[in-house]
């Protein structure tokens, strides 16, 4: 860290998340050594902060690799290690080396429309280019719900984000009631078993169950809240979208809560010790239950590759098929575009195709039919 002068103003050199930067620090060298000695103390303290760093010009600016790192910080803490890996992964192989060197007000509608057609251009999917922008705007919007400057300097930028490029219709697996029924037999932990039953019959999503706490349950009102809240001092989640929604408990759902909640009861009655995590005995939450599905399926005998997020996606399938209408399952999905959400009828309709085809019979009975093969019948 130095100070030096330039035209009639002081500046300060800086050395922030492996970057050079230069702050104006005031008209006269008193003022300049003054601001370095704050920063040093700061800096030397852990409490050095983005917001006391401004460009040569005296504006705000903060390099796109100190957000990215910030990010992914807030990514390993609060996300599975799944999704961690797969971001992570893109962005070092595909993100890093285009943006890291670039100050936040170098960006402008023309570098990210660029950065898309270099993808294309390169015979990535439209997919592939799709998730990379997709983490771009994710890191950017990461950095201005937790930073007002960030913010504000965004907003000032007025950059639109290129359109997302056409992706092939793409199926979603799932679950027949059968195949459903084999996964649950398998699962020989306790509260992973329950937990995959509230996911088959919520719609939630992993990190929604993983971060479900006890407050966020009415085994009164048969209902599920899924909304933001507080994990540490320093940390909050929120949900996709930002979307809290209130999800009615079928049976099966309400069954599964209230055997985990007379669990939690005793556990607390002889420990003394209060419970957070409605899937978790312990302190922290529970991400990870690839490796159990994987198991039980293999057990069962299930060839598809089952994933937490197959249970949501079952949970979705059926309902439609089973005649619930499209807008209502949006809502319990949590989907902010209706369009993500008919996806799922690519599934129910093509098994209602194939049969008008295959018996040349009505479409009501091929319905039926379709009803009957989801069940696995």
């Amino acid at each position: 860290m130095s100070v030096y002068k330039r035209g009639n103003s002081w500046y300060i050199n800086i050395r922030l998340g492996g970057h050079r930067i230069n702050c104006k620090a005031g008209n006269t060298k008193k003022e300049a050594l003054t601001a370095q000695e704050e920063l040093k103390t700061k800096h030397r303290l852990k409490m050095l902060h983005i917001s006391d760093i401004k460009d040569k010009e005296g504006n705000f600016d903060i390099f796109f690799t100190v957000l990215s790192q910030q990010y992914f910080e807030h990514c390993k803490a609060v996300k599975g290690s799944k999704t961690y890996y797969n971001e992570k992964n893109y962005y070092d192989n595909h993100i890093k080396k285009a943006f890291e060197k670039l100050l936040l007000r170098s960006f402008n509608n023309k570098l990210l429309s660029d950065f898309q057609k270099l993808k294309k251009s390169d015979n990535y999917s439209n997919r592939t280019t799709n998730i990379l922008v997709g983490i771009i705007r994710k890191i950017i919007n990461h950095a201005c719900d937790t930073d007002k400057r960030i913010k504000r300097l965004w907003n000032e930028l007025d950059i639109k984000w290129p359109k997302s490029l056409r992706e092939n219709k793409k199926q979603h697996a799932f679950l027949t009631f059968n195949e459903f029924d084999s996964l649950i037999s398998q699962l020989n932990n306790k509260i992973t078993r329950l937990r995959a039953i509230v996911m088959r019959y919520t719609g939630l999503r992993p990190a929604e169950a993983a971060y479900l706490q006890w407050p966020d349950v009415s085994l009164e009102l048969r209902t599920v809240k899924v909304q933001g809240k507080k994990i540490t001092d320093t940390l909050y989640w929120t949900p996709k979208d930002a979307e809290q929604r209130t999800i009615p408990l079928s049976d099966e759902a309400y069954g599964s809560l209230k055997n985990l909640n007379t669990d939690m009861l005793r556990r607390v009655k002889k420990t003394g010790l209060q419970e957070r995590w409605v899937f978790s005995a312990g302190r922290e939450p529970v991400f990870d239950m690839d490796k159990s599905l994987v198991g039980a399926a293999t057990r069962a005998g299930i060839k598809k590759n089952v994933s937490p997020n197959m249970l949501r996606h079952t949970f979705a399938t059926l309902q439609l098929a089973s005649g619930a209408d499209i807008k209502s399952i949006q809502k319990l999905m949590g989907h902010a575009d209706i369009r993500t959400t008919m996806r799922y009828l690519d599934v129910v309709d093509e098994n209602l195709i194939k049969a008008v085809k295959a018996h040349h019979i009505t479409p009501e009975i091929a319905t039926k039919l379709r009803q009957k093969s989801i069940r696995g019948e």
